[in-house]
C-alpha cells in the first residue's frame, strides 16, 4: 500500500491491493495454482472541505444574511448520480460550512430554474421526506470510513435523521434515533436555502485538539427523480450516500470540547380505588415509578442505567399468522434497546442472530441494567447487563453481552462477541468470532462462526455463514453457505431454523436503459437456487 501526499490538505491513494495464492505442495516440490488480487481505489482523489471558524453568533432562520456566510467559498462541485452517474446537474447547489465552540453549521443555497415546482409538503418531524425535494447530509466524526450519522431534511426545514452503520442502508430501528439539532428552510423566488446548526453534544468523535471527519452531501430533486452528490459517489457503490468510505474529508475543527452529555427520564404512576359494600369500606392504593439516565462518559462512550425499565408506551407488534413450522421474527421497538442497537448485532439479520434483544424481558418485568456503546480509536464497543425479576414461575435472570469490532485495515473489519444468560439453575453462553472484506465497489466477502455452551446440553453447538458478494451497476452474484446445528439455541438470540445446511447462489443483470429520461430507467433479470 503507498500513499502520495500533495500540499491543500489532499491525499491520493496510489495503490492498494492485496493478493491470495493458492498452493499445492505435492512430492516435495510447490505448484502455484492461481494468483487473485484484489484491488481498492487506485488513483483517486478525496476532497476535502474545510469548517471557519466564526465569533459571530448564527441565528438560524433559513437566511444566510450574516456577514460571514459571504466570506466562505462555497462548495459547488456537485455531480449527478441520477438519472446520469457524472453528469452535470440540472441545477446549481451551493455549501457553505462554520462552526464555533457550540455548534457545526451548514448554509445550503439550492437554485432551481422552476421554484414554483419544489415540493415541500411535510412538516411533521420523521415523516415522508422522500415525497418532497431533500437534502442529506452525512457524518463520519470518527473517520472510521464505516459507520456515520445521516441527517434529512426538506426545503421547510422539517427533519429525520438516522445512524449509519458498517456503509449499510439505515434500519428501522437506526432511522429511530432522534438526534437534536436545528434546522429552517425557505422556499425563494430563486429556489431554496436551508441553515442548519447541529450541536456537539449530539455526536460523538475522538477527543483530539484538531479533528478531521467525514462528509458527503446529497440533493434530491423530487419532480425530475434527479439526485446530486458531494462528493461523487457513482452508481458502482451500491449503497449510494451511505458508502462512507467514500467521504470527503471536512477539516478545520479545532480545540471542539464537547461538554458534558445527560439525559434523565423518569416515570411514575399511581392511583387509589376505594370500594364500600355492606357497610364495609376497603381502600387499595398503588404505585410504581422507574427512570431511564443516559450519560456521555466520554465524547466517544455512552452509558445507560435503568431502574425497573417502563415499556408502557412502547408500540404494539404488528399481527403475524404463522403457517410454517419456522419462528416468527418480531422487531425490537423498546427506546432502550433500540439505541446503537446494529452495534450488537452479529449473525444472520431475522435467521441466525447470536444477540436479540427481545429475549430480555419477554415475560418478566426487567428490574434494572446498564448499556454502555462507543468507540475507542478503530475499536467500536458494546456491553450490557440487565436483570429480571422472578414471575411467572421463572426464576430472576441475568443478561449479558459484549460486543467488540475493529478495523486492521482499510474496509476490513474483525469482530468477537460474548452473550450469557444466567439463573439459579442454568447458564447459556455463547462466543463468536466474524470478519467482513469489501473491495471494488459494493463487493465483499462475510464470515462468522458461533458456538454455544449450555449446562443442560452435552457438549457444544455450532452455527456458521459464509458469503461472497460480487457486485457493480450492471451485474451482481451473491453465493454462500449458512449451517445451524440440531442444538443450537443461544438463549439471548434468534434462530429461525435449526439443524440444516443452506447452500444457495443468485446471480443477476441489472442494465440502465435510455438517457435518464424515460419511465423505465433500469431492468433487472435475476436467477436463483437454494439447497437446503
Amino acid at each position: 500500500m503507498y500513499y502520495h501526499h500533495y500540499g491543500g490538505g489532499k491525499m491520493v491513494l496510489l495503490e492498494n491491493k492485496l493478493t491470495y495464492f493458492l498452493i499445492i505442495k505435492m512430492n516435495q516440490r510447490i505448484l502455484l495454482i492461481a494468483v487473485f488480487t484484489i484491488y481498492g481505489l487506485s488513483a483517486t482523489e478525496r476532497p476535502t472541505v474545510t469548517a471557519h471558524l466564526t465569533d459571530t453568533p448564527i441565528t438560524v432562520d433559513g437566511i444566510l444574511d450574516e456577514p460571514i456566510w459571504q466570506t466562505v467559498q462555497p462548495i459547488t462541485e456537485f455531480v449527478q448520480r441520477l438519472p446520469k452517474d457524472g453528469g452535470t446537474p440540472s441545477e446549481e447547489s451551493e455549501m457553505r460550512i462554520l462552526y464555533d465552540n457550540n455548534h457545526l453549521y451548514f448554509g445550503f443555497t439550492f437554485f432551481d430554474s422552476e421554484p414554483e415546482k419544489i415540493r415541500a409538503t411535510i412538516l411533521n418531524r420523521g415523516g415522508w421526506l422522500h415525497r418532497d425535494d431533500k437534502l442529506e447530509i452525512a457524518l463520519d466524526t470518527y473517520l472510521d470510513r464505516r459507520n456515520a450519522y445521516l441527517f434529512e431534511l426538506n426545503p421547510l426545514g422539517t427533519q429525520d435523521d438516522a445512524l449509519i452503520t458498517d456503509e449499510n442502508r439505515p434500519s428501522l430501528d437506526e432511522w429511530a434515533w432522534d438526534g437534536v439539532y436545528i434546522s429552517e428552510g425557505r422556499v425563494t423566488d430563486f429556489g431554496w436555502v436551508l441553515e442548519v446548526a447541529i450541536p456537539w453534544n449530539t455526536l460523538r468523535f475522538p477527543n483530539k485538539d484538531e479533528l478531521t471527519m467525514g462528509l458527503a452531501v446529497k440533493r434530491y430533486i423530487n419532480r425530475k427523480n434527479e439526485s446530486v452528490i458531494w462528493p461523487h459517489i457513482g452508481l458502482e457503490y451500491s449503497s449510494d450516500v451511505y458508502q462512507v468510505s467514500q467521504y470527503a474529508n471536512l477539516t478545520g475543527l479545532k480545540n471542539i470540547k464537547r461538554g458534558n452529555d445527560i439525559k434523565i427520564k423518569p416515570f411514575g404512576i399511581g392511583g387509589s380505588q376505594k370500594q364500600t359494600f355492606d357497610d364495609e369500606t376497603t381502600s387499595d392504593n398503588m404505585g410504581n415509578g422507574g427512570v431511564d439516565i443516559y450519560y456521555g462518559l466520554k465524547s466517544n462512550l455512552t452509558l445507560n442505567l435503568t431502574y425497573n425499565t417502563d415499556f408502557a408506551q412502547v408500540e404494539a407488534d404488528n399481527a403475524q399468522i404463522n403457517l410454517t413450522r419456522f419462528n416468527l421474527f418480531y422487531p425490537e421497538k423498546r427506546e432502550f434497546f433500540l439505541t446503537r442497537s446494529k452495534l450488537f448485532s452479529f449473525g444472520n439479520p431475522k435467521q441466525t442472530e447470536i444477540f436479540f434483544s427481545r429475549r430480555i424481558g419477554l415475560n418478566q418485568d426487567v428490574s434494572g441494567g446498564t448499556r454502555v456503546y462507543g468507540q475507542i480509536g478503530k475499536t467500536s464497543i458494546g456491553g450490557l447487563n440487565i436483570h429480571t425479576s422472578a414471575e411467572n414461575d421463572m426464576p430472576a435472570t441475568a443478561y449479558s453481552a459484549l460486543r467488540l469490532r475493529t478495523d486492521i485495515r482499510d474496509r476490513t473489519t474483525i469482530g468477537a462477541i460474548v452473550t450469557d444468560v444466567s439463573t439459579s439453575g442454568s447458564q447459556n453462553t455463547v462466543m463468536g468470532i466474524d470478519g467482513q472484506m469489501r473491495f471494488w465497489g459494493s463487493s465483499s466477502v462475510n464470515a462468522w462462526y458461533s458456538q454455544v455452551e449450555d449446562s443442560e446440553i452435552d457438549g457444544p453447538s455450532v452455527a456458521s455463514m459464509m458469503r461472497l458478494d460480487l457486485k457493480n451497476d450492471r451485474y451482481f452474484l451473491s453465493t454462500g453457505q449458512h449451517r445451524v446445528d440440531k442444538d443450537f439455541n443461544p438463549a439471548l438470540g434468534f434462530v429461525q431454523r435449526q439443524d440444516m445446511i443452506g447452500t444457495g447462489i443468485i446471480a443477476g443483470f441489472t442494465p440502465r436503459v435510455g438517457d435518464g429520461d424515460e419511465l423505465i430507467r433500469q431492468w433487472r433479470f435475476t436467477i436463483y437456487a437454494r439447497d437446503v
